[in-house]
């Protein structure tokens, strides 16, 4: 609480009035301790009636108070254009949440902040942690505080969907992480020339260096009392010492009242050149691990745009002959069952073998899939979402699959019927897999495997379809 107070303070500093800030708890009982501690109006679900809400924003509006302290009920029509400041007490528990409150700085598009302040960034525990894309907003929350990439590429892949985007763009004030980074390579670019000259003794017996750029800095080197009474600055000028007549007379050239002094600007040059190296190594790991941020956003782009794929197929083939279809015959609005195909009865046993040995064998990994369907859970009708921890459940009453059958029929036709060089690639996943592909059981274990595809669980099946459907409307 001491450290939202001292901050509440610096900030009014800051920004004058008729500035505003707003502090968000993360409970009422939060709240309310927060406004007692600042003497600030108190804002949440069950505070006064409506008219006395009103009255406690008309008073802020009307800068009677510039600090408000609130919880998420300060939200969706607030539009104050002078809120300068947005303190978050404590983690936010989603960061659609925190991107609606935060945002409620800088409606005049002036400089603002949005700060959060909390002791540590608290992750799911491993039993709880979301199983899919639809389940995933406290994970957001995390990879947004962590600071290991840029705040606005997390940002907007959850509130935008945009996968694209590696860091803050030109034109953009540069978030805390963007902005570290290029501090960093600034300072890579400024660096203090090797030739540091001692300026002044300090009481513990480090000298001050000054660089010629003139920053100032504390040497590590020790320093030892030459007992002569003159400041060791005016004793060491250069790495070249001149001796006294006596000390020549008594063959002490190469002696020093000063311990180390012939060594001191090697030493100093040697421990600027070390720091110069860490500098080095720790800018080449930022670059790194920006690299990666950005090829891992480049893949959750690409799966992205094969799942939206993956539900268009299963559209355009759905309650369809996919013999008919991929033969490209007019007349495809019938089951697979009844077409009148030379080839009907081997593409039936392949289908039958194909759902008996992975369906009827419940080989479909656990959460991978609907187990009648074989569709991701997160795009069949007959799941829904359980709580916000992004569980699902079977919807019991009234529906039913919305592509049963569709996805092994699919892959048995395209793969078995087409028979192009084309299909080759299922067998070389498999082998990637380091599948045995004369042992049918693997085979077929192989095609229930569960996937991260694109954030949304699924199987190998699923890629498969994905992939033959591509190829299919390719020629």
């Amino acid at each position: 609480m001491d450290a939202i107070c001292q901050l509440v303070t610096q900030k009014l500093e800051q920004y004058p009035a008729p500035s505003k800030i707003v502090v968000y708890g993360g409970s009422v009982e939060q709240t309310i301790a927060i406004g007692e501690a600042l003497g600030c109006p108190i804002y949440h679900r069950g505070v006064d009636d409506r008219a006395g809400k009103a009255r406690r924003m008309k008073e802020l509006m009307e800068g009677k108070h510039r600090v408000i302290s609130a919880t998420n009920a300060l939200g969706l029509g607030v539009d104050l254009p002078d809120i300068r400041a947005v303190i978050h007490a404590g983690q936010p528990q989603k960061l659609r949440d925190y991107a609606q409150e935060s945002g409620r700085a800088g409606r005049d598009r002036e400089s603002s902040e949005a700060i959060i302040v909390c002791g540590q960034i608290e992750d799911f525990p491993a039993r709880q942690k979301p199983r899919s894309w639809a389940r995933s907003a406290g994970e957001d929350i995390v990879d947004f505080m962590a600071g290991y990439n840029c705040r606005r590429v997390i940002m907007d892949r959850v509130m935008d969907g945009r996968m694209d985007r590696v860091g803050c763009e030109e034109g953009e004030e540069a978030c805390d992480v963007c902005w570290r980074n290029q501090q960093m390579d600034f300072s890579m670019l400024q660096l203090p020339t090797l030739s540091p000259e001692v300026v002044r003794s300090r009481p513990e017996g480090l000298p001050m260096l000054k660089g010629n750029a003139g920053d100032v800095m504390t040497s590590g080197i020790g320093f030892g009392d030459s007992g002569i009474g003159r400041s060791v600055g005016s004793q060491v000028q250069s790495s070249q010492v001149q001796s006294s007549p006596a000390s020549q007379d008594q063959g002490f050239t190469n002696q020093s009242p000063i311990p180390g002094r012939f060594h001191l600007q090697e030493d100093l040059q040697d421990e600027m050149q070390e720091d110069i190296q860490i500098e080095a190594m720790f800018e080449k790991q930022q670059r790194e691990r920006q690299w990666l941020a950005s090829q891992v956003t480049k893949q959750h782009r690409e799966e992205g745009q094969e799942i939206a794929e993956f539900e268009e197929q299963l559209r355009k083939w759905a309650n369809r002959c996919p013999l008919c279809k991929l033969q490209k015959k007019r007349q495809q609005q019938h089951r697979l069952e009844d077409c009148e195909h030379p080839e009907l009865e081997s593409v039936l046993h392949g289908v039958r073998s194909m759902t008996q040995e992975i369906q009827g064998k419940k080989r479909f990994a656990k959460f991978s899939c609907c187990y009648d369907c074989g569709v991701p859970q997160a795009i069949c009708q007959t799941w829904k979402q359980k709580d916000e921890q992004g569980w699902f459940e079977k919807v019991v009453v009234g529906v039913e699959c919305q592509y049963k059958g569709v996805l092994m029929a699919v892959v048995v036709v395209i793969w078995q019927v087409w028979d192009s060089p084309k299909t080759d690639f299922i067998w070389k996943w498999m082998e990637d897999d380091l599948v045995d592909c004369d042992n049918l059981e693997e085979v077929y274990k192989w095609f229930g495997q569960k996937i991260m595809w694109g954030r949304v669980e699924a199987t190998k099946l699923c890629k498969v379809f994905h992939a033959l459907t591509q190829i299919v409307d390719a020629e």
